[in-house]
């Protein structure tokens, strides 16, 4: 029983510093998200008309404000959240197909590999507030479509469906999936194309079990 007590407390022990630098980057992104995007002028020329005059319009800002602690509480959960879907998806692939991989080293494996979404982060953040990426309140966290393989074909017009389907292909979990290949080969010292494969069919399986139950859950609710 104690050791299976220890085994969590263990998986960030035992990776501090790479748990340590993910969530850095997201906190300070998010930092700058807050002090340069999410600033008073921008709620006000997007949701002041809701509200009608300044009492209100005051109340929802302060509403708003106090939710900034949380999210940076937020961070650390996120990054481990990231990382633990990763390792299980690769844990149960490669050991069902045949290939052995503890489950430490996976999460391992998996913050390391992390690091493209924490700087994607960030690079996103700075591309918001230099006015490369345009948003409004209703977009300003939906930025999905800017990095997928549909806004690489917008200027073919093509019909909204492909667009659809297109902007549900993330150029950024490509690049994640192609960097956890990379360390996952290395590591364990197997052939690079093996890894793509194992890692692809482990990792996207995942990802699509995940679509289906968000899916399902937007559904009921």
């Amino acid at each position: 029983m104690k050791n299976k007590i220890t085994i969590p407390r263990n998986l960030i022990f035992d990776n501090w510093f790479l748990f340590v630098i993910n969530t850095l980057i997201y906190i300070y992104s998010l930092y700058l998200e807050l002090k340069y995007i999410f600033v008073d002028d921008f709620y006000r020329l997007s949701v002041y008309k809701r509200y009608g005059n300044e009492k209100e319009f005051l109340k929802f800002l302060s509403s708003e404000r106090s939710l900034d602690f949380l999210n940076y509480l937020w961070m650390p959960i996120h990054v481990i959240g990231i990382a633990l879907f990763t390792t299980i998806c690769i844990f149960l692939g490669f050991n069902i197909m045949g290939i052995r991989l503890a489950f430490n080293k996976a999460f391992k494996y998996s913050l390391q590999a992390s690091i493209v979404f924490s700087f994607n982060y960030l690079l996103l953040t700075l591309l918001k507030i230099l006015g490369v990426v345009t948003y409004n309140y209703n977009t300003v966290d939906d930025v999905y479509f800017v990095q997928s393989l549909g806004r690489l074909f917008t200027r073919f017009n093509w019909p909204n469906w492909a667009y659809g389907i297109l902007g549900r292909i993330s150029i950024v979990e490509f690049l994640f999936y192609f960097v956890l290949s990379i360390i996952i080969a290395k590591s364990i010292k197997i052939n690079f194309k093996t890894s793509l494969y194992k890692t692809g069919i482990s990792y996207g399986i995942g990802l699509c079990f995940l679509g289906i139950i968000t899916t399902f859950i937007g559904f009921i609710i």
